[in-house]
């Protein structure tokens, strides 16, 4: 099989949060804990046997734990480039260098909105954050030559809906490198969000056969491509698993190559993340069928989207080329989509 080129390993420190964003369904995250050290370092291996980077990322806020110190400097200390999301309430000017001279080479900030909008939606206060994350930008483009990429993570919801330029335009003045602009993810089903498909079992047949025709596979590139590690030590098939629906095995018994035979089993059978996630192919199609019937689309972006699914799969090789993971998953083997009751 083919070496899949992966962004990297997401490790989730922690599921637990300070701030209380109204997209994130707080009230459905399982038990809640913090990643024990030596599982971190196991994890940390496994992203050095595959030559990977570390993205400390996942349901919660890396920066509270207690032991977050020790965990970047396990990292530098064996050689593994490593990035960090977090809201920046608590990234203090101090840390912010902390992470600057431990050579941190990719943050990205969750601060999707602006001012009050923002102290709404997040739960925390705008200045304090807006200071931390102008502070760090200062840092990282004046005094260490911008060797740290920073972005913006932008979730589009109903209160920064038709705000999404002036949001990115005030980040890229006060430095960020970028802007990531999505909409609200289903989160494997925890979070009800208003995609059909988590409403109906309507279009599997449509969608499944306008994927055949096109020659686009059935299934998703992040299982693979995005490795994902909880704060329980064990893997799941992506970070869309909020739920935890599905562990798979633990970091310690598995490396992510041997893991990913586990998740296409997992996948075939009908991971329940995977059933009811925007980000699942074939649930994306009937999510396009949805909005075609109620007439939000038209044929012709239903026709493009499929079209554009099909290109970002051809430039997947190491997944849908020959010799990929796609050659080990089987196209015409459908997955019962369970709808929400």
């Amino acid at each position: 099989m083919r070496k899949i080129n992966r962004h990297g390993l997401d490790i989730e420190l922690t599921n637990r949060c300070n701030a209380y964003c109204n997209f994130c369904p707080r009230d459905k995250t399982p038990q809640q804990g913090f990643i024990d050290f030596e599982v971190f370092k196991q994890a940390a291996a496994r992203a050095k046997e595959e030559g990977i980077f570390v993205m400390l990322a996942g349901q919660g806020e890396s920066l509270i734990h207690p032991e977050f110190e020790r965990c970047i400097e396990h990292l530098t200390s064996e050689g593994i480039d490593f990035g960090l999301t977090t809201n920046a309430s608590l990234l203090t000017e101090a840390r912010s260098r902390y992470l600057l001279d431990q050579g941190i080479t990719r943050l990205t900030f969750s601060a999707g909105d602006l001012g009050d909008d923002y102290e709404e939606v997040y739960g925390l206060d705008f200045e304090n954050t807006f200071a931390h994350i102008k502070t760090f930008l200062d840092l990282n483009n004046n005094e260490y030559n911008g060797r740290c990429d920073t972005w913006i993570s932008l979730v589009e919801h109903e209160i920064n809906y038709g705000k999404r330029d002036e949001i990115k335009q005030f980040w890229m003045d006060q430095g960020a490198d970028g802007v990531y602009c999505y909409r609200q993810i289903s989160r494997g089903g925890a979070c009800d969000n208003g995609y059909y498909f988590l409403r109906s079992n309507n279009y599997i047949n449509e969608a499944a056969q306008a994927m055949d025709e096109n020659g686009i596979s059935k299934l998703c590139n992040l299982a693979f491509t995005a490795p994902f590690v909880g704060w329980n030590g064990q893997y799941y098939v992506c970070c869309s698993d909020y739920e935890k629906k599905v562990p798979l095995g633990s970091v310690a018994d598995y490396s992510i190559a041997e893991m990913d035979h586990i998740k296409i089993d997992s996948i075939h059978n009908g991971n329940a993340a995977c059933m009811m996630c925007n980000y699942d192919p074939l649930n994306s199609i009937r999510e396009s069928y949805f909005e075609l019937e109620h007439g939000i689309i038209d044929e012709k972006t239903l026709q493009r989207r499929l079209v554009i699914m099909k290109k970002d799969q051809e430039s997947q090789t190491d997944i849908y080329g020959e010799g990929g993971i796609v050659d080990e998953f089987e196209p015409q083997k459908m997955i019962k989509t369970i709808s929400i009751a």
